[in-house]
């Protein structure tokens, strides 16, 4: 989703940038936007390829998008978008303990998406907005064993998944930023197939869906406190149609402190191989964030999901389960000091079957990510130091002593991006850039089929103007 809109106050405006790295890796992009006389515009392009940081790890994928705005002559505006993205790459290459079958797969995709929207404003603090968008999505894997000792392929499979949405969307907007109401009404109608030709025989599931929603959602504000409440109605096109609410509040403590909770229900859809019912959440959270240290900022965060209805194919495609996800997050941030500032984050989960109890393997039990910056703009330079970790709570296994199972995610891995303006008195100086990607070349991935990249660098230059 490409939420950017068309600057304001200048006819053109745009950014150039361009970078390249290890094994032919480039990534290369434009932007370009500006308004004048009432119509506004933003285009935007680029190209990534990469020969490939693993082996059958290479990319190539091209992408476009355009938005533009025209303001009516009475009121309102028009508001029409179309993007296009098309991608070739490897996805996979690995070969079983042995030696003797070498693992092969290949992607290609290719996604649509167009809108039109009428912003209408029916007074000064009433608004309808109505939309139509279609969007297409097309992919296709190929799967294949070579048998490395007679060069033969022994098994092959071919997929395709097809997906159309077409639609559209009414929204009545009223009120302003502390006492409003948003009421509207959204119907889709979704066509998704998944076929495949493979050594052992065709395969086909296909599924057509048409549903209408119905939602209000609402914000009131009475001095320190603001509740939002909501509700929506689905007609799933399913087997089974919902309705959730929602209820959220913050409350200020002085100016530099914040409370704030939510309760909400929801629901996701299957795809073509799931049952036709919905899976359902149900969704809670409180947390506080606050200034009231002197050059620190805090944020802490409770959570807890339970989801039901809920199809694993990692577990058994066939049972429905009941789970339920709970921690906390914790994030901080600095005010800079002689040009460094610090930011971090942690969060832990837990997560467990309903019925059993059992912990639930790959749902990251830790996550932290870290940040040291370095500022100064006299000098127009740039500098953070990151770094990332996941526990990743999978356990080592070999059923059949030739695919085995070996998670690795033992170390923090590291990156380090530097930007230095060339002219770091103008505004739209030419920018250089130079990034060092898993600099201690650690180990972080929960299976080997998919380990990722070690070290890696690349440099690039960007302009805007």
């Amino acid at each position: 989703m490409v939420t950017r809109s068309p600057e304001t106050g200048r006819p053109v405006s745009g950014t150039l940038s361009a970078s390249y790295g290890e094994k032919k890796s480039s990534d290369l992009a434009a932007e370009l936007s500006g308004s004048s006389s009432g119509i506004g515009y933003y285009l935007s392009g680029g190209n990534l390829h990469s020969d490939g940081l693993l082996p059958n790890n290479g990319v190539n994928r091209n992408s476009l998008y355009a938005k533009l705005a025209y303001d009516l002559p009475a009121r309102g505006n028009l508001t029409a978008g179309i993007s296009y993205l098309e991608s070739r790459r490897g996805l996979l290459e690995a070969q079983d303990l042995d030696m003797l079958l070498t693992l092969h797969q290949d992607g290609n995709t290719r996604r649509y998406h167009s809108f039109l929207t009428l912003s209408y404003p029916l007074r000064p603090d009433l608004e309808l907005e109505l939309t139509g968008h279609d969007s297409t999505f097309h992919s296709q894997s190929i799967t294949w064993f070579l048998d490395e000792s007679s060069s033969t392929i022994v098994f092959r499979r071919d997929a395709i998944l097809e997906q159309r949405n077409t639609g559209g969307k009414a929204r009545l907007t009223w009120g302003d930023s502390r006492r409003n109401l948003v009421t509207g009404a959204e119907y889709l109608h979704s066509s998704l197939t998944e076929s495949y030709n493979s050594t052992l025989g065709p395969g086909y599931l296909g599924r057509d869906r048409d549903s209408l929603s119905l939602y209000a959602n609402g914000t009131y504000t009475l001095g320190k406190l603001t509740i939002l409440p909501g509700i929506r109605y689905d007609k799933t096109g399913l087997d089974e149609n919902t309705t959730n609410y929602t209820i959220g509040a913050t409350y200020r403590l002085g100016g530099a402190t914040l409370l704030r909770s939510y309760w909400g229900t929801g629901y996701g859809m299957p795809n073509a191989y799931q049952k036709s019912v919905p899976a359902r959440v149900r969704t809670f959270q409180a947390g506080i964030e606050s200034e009231a240290v002197p050059y620190l900022w805090l944020k802490g965060t409770y959570f807890y999901n339970h989801i039901w209805h809920f199809q694993d194919y990692w577990r058994d495609p066939a049972v429905f389960f009941t789970n339920d996800f709970q921690g906390f997050e914790v994030e901080a941030r600095t005010v800079p000091l002689a040009g460094f500032s610090f930011k971090g984050g942690y969060t832990f989960t837990e997560a467990r079957e309903k019925s059993s109890g059992e912990t639930i393997k790959g749902v990251p039990v830790h996550l932290a990510k870290l940040g040291l910056s370095y500022q100064e703009p006299s000098l127009g330079r740039d500098l953070l130091l990151s770094g990332r970790y996941a526990w990743l709570n999978m356990d080592s296994w070999d059923t059949d002593h030739t695919m085995s199972h070996r998670p690795h995610y033992n170390p923090i891995i590291w990156d380090l991006h530097l930007t230095q303006k060339l002219l770091p008195e103008r505004d739209h100086s030419p920018e250089l850039f130079f990034n060092v990607n898993n600099i201690f070349n650690g180990s972080h991935y929960w299976d080997y089929h998919f380990k990722n990249s070690g070290r890696w660098i690349e440099g690039g230059v960007r302009f805007r103007f």
